[in-house]
């Protein structure tokens, strides 16, 4: 018994956790090196690391988890700047320049929680079509099945 899409019955239909392992790859590599100078030489080891997917995997990809680290910098700039600014006197550019870092701390506090609110609603709906999701190859109709 195949499996059928229930918007133009055809048995051309695949898995999408099926769709988003096969269409998804993930590379790394080391690279070492020599440097020479005039402090004379060393040698160097790097390690990169990349992932390329299909256009139909890239569909069905997971939602980005937001960083956090991100806002928790952005939060640490204007605390560390404050003495700096302060100590450099009076002048009202120096507590400008402040008062603008902590309005780009508060929209990004701001933006970090709109984005974690649409992660949170967006991936348990992700599972589920992970888990359970077929998608149609003739008509592009993706559906559940239980």
């Amino acid at each position: 018994m195949a499996l059928h899409c229930p918007q133009c019955d055809s048995e051309n239909v695949q898995a999408v956790r099926v769709i988003l392992d096969s269409g998804t790859s993930f590379n790394s590599g080391t690279v070492t090196g020599v440097a020479v100078g005039s402090n004379g030489g060393g040698t160097f080891v790097g390690t990169s690391g990349s992932t390329s997917q299909t256009t139909l995997a890239a569909r069905f990809s997971p939602p980005v988890k937001p960083a956090l680290w991100a806002v928790i910098a952005l939060g640490l700039l204007p605390l560390v700047t404050s003495p700096w600014l302060a100590a450099s006197g009076p002048d009202a550019a120096w507590r400008y320049m402040n008062l603008a870092l902590w309005a780009v701390f508060a929209h990004a506090v701001w933006s970090y929680r709109r984005k974690s609110a649409a992660y949170k609603e967006h991936l348990p709906k992700w599972k589920a079509l992970h888990d359970h999701g077929f998608f149609c190859h003739r008509c592009g109709h993706t559906f559940m099945t239980k």
